[in-house]
């Protein structure tokens, strides 16, 4: 699903309509959906529970950085 969505998010910029756009929009939204726990389950593979919160709080940080 992350590669989708980095496929998805790419093609965004090809989109030549409005309807194109909102189209587009609707795929990311279910691509987009997925991403987090996906990148939280890989999170979970190389660290520790200990360290699970902290690096979660800083992807979940960063997402919202990135949105403003």
């Amino acid at each position: 699903m992350c590669a989708a969505w980095g496929l998805v998010s790419g093609l965004t910029g090809v989109v030549q309509s409005f309807v194109g756009l909102a189209v587009c929009r609707v795929f990311l939204g279910f691509t987009e959906a997925a991403f987090f726990p996906g990148a939280v389950f890989l999170l979970s593979m190389f660290y520790e529970k200990e360290k699970m919160a902290f690096r979660t709080a800083i992807l979940y940080c960063g997402s919202q950085i990135g949105v403003s």
